[in-house]
């Protein structure tokens, strides 16, 4: 029966779909924002250019 095939492939596929949105939720959950002006990341000073100097 060909049918019985098709029909693992397709669940096999669903599976892994549903794998693949659980591991991006979990990515989405456990990613850390950066916090303003923590580790130099306010107040950065250009040192080479045409906007030497400027504060970013």
């Amino acid at each position: 029966m060909a049918t019985g095939r098709i029909t693992k492939k397709v669940l096999d596929y669903i599976a892994h779909i549903n794998k693949e949105a659980k591991q991006m939720s979990y990515v989405k959950e456990l990613k850390k924002s950066v916090e303003h002006g923590k580790n130099g990341t306010q107040k950065y000073v250009i040192k080479e250019g045409e906007n030497k100097g400027k504060i970013v």
